[in-house]
């Protein structure tokens, strides 16, 4: 099964009361490219606390990532894992999974109490989520 949808907006506020930066996501992007190349680029169901993918949680590999103007898309191959089965039969069922970065960095407040992601993002993975903190990241 092959997913494809919304992964990140840039500029935008989400759920979380984040704001990526276009620019930052963008160069960040081109750094989470070296793990989808090597097919690296693995995700859980569910965000995990610790900064790393643990590969018996993995339920889907991130095999292409791109923007469109602020958008971030992604597809994704969900794998035939105990994780993988369960949001294909969330899938099946007529369920909408969301998707939902796990990422490191600092942020900044600004003076209207938005947090601003800043350039230090280490992009983890996307996970699957039940509430993504992204607008429309389904």
């Amino acid at each position: 099964m092959v997913l494809k949808g919304i992964s990140q907006r840039a500029d935008t506020v989400n759920a979380n009361g984040r704001v990526y930066p276009r620019h930052i996501l963008i160069q960040k992007l081109k750094d989470y490219q070296k793990l989808i190349d090597e097919d690296r680029a693995f995700g859980e169901l569910d965000h995990s606390p610790e900064p790393i993918v643990h590969m018996k949680n993995a339920s889907h590999r991130i095999t292409e990532i791109w923007m469109e103007g602020n958008v971030v898309w992604g597809k994704v191959l969900v794998l035939n894992t105990p994780n993988g089965n369960i949001v294909k039969a969330i899938i099946e069922s007529g369920g909408r999974p969301g998707i939902s970065s796990r990422a490191l960095g600092d942020l900044m407040e600004s003076s209207d109490g938005i947090n601003i992601v800043q350039d230090n993002l280490q992009l983890v993975c996307w996970d699957f989520v039940s509430e993504p903190s992204t607008p429309g990241a389904f």
